[in-house]
């Protein structure tokens, strides 16, 4: 998991963005009251339970604001909004931190906070598998809350663990939340118990069997001699452990795939040979 930075040049003022967009279905006071109610947003972090829903918009408005996020769709007045908070993203969920997001999430759900159904702090990139382990979860303390995406910050130190499992000639993966080296106690337990809700195993499960294959293909390649003798153990760690460093300056520490090189190189079964399984057959 990492943070976000929200893309005020491109997105702009969210006031205005409704104002010029949407604007015409408020009136002014209701506009205003949306402004107080976005400011108060950001000063509560985005916190389910330090925010309470809006009176002012149970009704008839609060069903047109929830309708309103389908401007965001594919050839609606808002759909730049949509595209310029999926690029913030770029290829990686920043919940699981694999998969490409192709989803917006709405950090507090609009099926209870409709004044936020359009407000684009509240709206944030997302893959599929996160976005339904989340679905409309928001916390009843602030120790069970999904991290804010844009307002909470995750430290770039190394918080994952991953250990080696071998079934039926293959090898698996298993990650787990260590946080050791987030100093704030209580990011790390709010960290934790996100870790808990999504399955992040599951999340990078294709892209970890794809790295798996990639791996073994360039040992193939690059490591083993002619014949096909398998490379010797000292040789893959190495290049692991290699891997490992640049994919840290390329992404960030403790990115979830160096804990994996690094988990693999730990293998002595795994560099010994047992890559061998991977090669496509």
């Amino acid at each position: 998991m990492h943070s976000l930075t929200y893309p005020i040049e491109k997105a702009g003022c969210p006031v205005a963005i409704l104002r010029d967009t949407l604007g015409d279905k408020l009136s002014q006071a209701e506009m205003r009251k949306l402004g107080r109610l976005y400011l108060l947003y950001v000063k509560k972090r985005g916190l389910a339970c330090r925010l309470k829903a809006s009176t002012a918009f149970a009704g008839a408005q609060g069903d047109w604001l929830r309708s309103a996020y389908k401007a965001t769709y594919k050839d609606k007045p808002l759909e730049w909004l949509r595209t310029a908070l999926l690029a913030v993203a770029g290829n990686r969920c920043p919940s699981c931190g694999g998969t490409r997001p192709v989803e917006l999430d709405h950090h507090l759900p609009k099926s209870e906070y409709a004044e936020y159904s359009v407000f684009p702090i509240n709206l944030a990139a997302i893959c599929g598998p996160c976005n339904k382990s989340k679905l409309a979860k928001v916390g009843a303390t602030v120790e069970t809350s999904f991290l804010h995406p844009y307002l909470d910050r995750i430290p770039e130190v190394a918080f994952l663990d991953a250990a080696t499992h071998r079934s039926n000639g293959s090898y698996l993966l298993r990650f787990a939340f260590t946080g050791g080296a987030v100093t704030d106690p209580l990011l790390a337990l709010r960290m934790k118990n996100q870790f808990g809700q999504i399955d992040m195993d599951a999340s990078l499960a294709a892209e970890i069997t794809e790295l798996l294959s990639e791996l073994a293909c360039r040992f193939e390649d690059e490591l083993e001699d002619p014949a096909g003798t398998p490379a010797s153990p000292e040789l893959v760690r190495a290049y692991l452990e290699r891997s490992a460093k640049r994919v840290e300056r390329q992404h960030r520490v403790g990115f979830w795939q160096a804990i994996m090189l690094r988990a693999l190189a730990n293998d002595a079964s795994f560099c010994g040979g047992g890559y061998r399984s991977h090669l496509p057959r």
